[in-house]
């Protein structure tokens, strides 16, 4: 099994914030279709959360206690953005949110992919290539949602 490293780690972090939000934006949203398209997006965070769990040595318990340390003020300032937003219950903000969290995603996977100091395995790098393939086309999909709903971009 694979060590953790920073960058995975501030990746872990990552998809886990963003499992939150979808997960929050899900029972925000009163658009039933948007709902379904942000169960879907946090079910698939939670798969690859689950599918990293197997391939990388990381205690998912542990580390979420973890990332609320490390990333306090960050995960602080997020969360209030996002209760913002949710609270205004503007669908359009809310998908722009989500895809500002695919787009972080998207560096990250890049920033793991490209490091040095990271050797991956086939297996893993396959796993980070497949999800970096799949938020590229989850922004896509986020991006027609708010077209046909005709949200402006903020």
């Amino acid at each position: 099994m694979k060590a953790l490293t920073p960058e995975l780690q501030n990746l872990i972090d990552k998809l886990l914030l963003a499992k939150e939000i979808y997960e929050k934006a899900s029972s925000r949203i009163h658009n039933e279709p948007m709902t379904n398209q942000m169960k879907v997006l946090a079910e698939r965070k939670s798969k690859f959360l689950t599918d990293i769990g197997k391939l990388v040595d990381v205690d998912f318990e542990e580390h979420t206690m973890g990332v609320k340390d490390r990333l306090k003020a960050a995960w602080e300032k997020i969360a209030i953005e996002a209760e913002h937003i949710f609270l205004q219950r503007d669908e359009g903000e809310i998908l722009g949110f989500c895809i500002q969290r695919e787009d972080e995603l998207i560096e990250m996977y890049q920033e793991v992919l490209q490091s040095k100091d990271n050797e991956l395995d086939v297996f893993i790098k396959f796993l980070f290539e497949s999800q970096l393939a799949e938020s590229r086309i989850l922004i896509s999909e986020l991006q027609e949602t708010r077209e046909a709903y005709n949200f402006q971009e903020k």
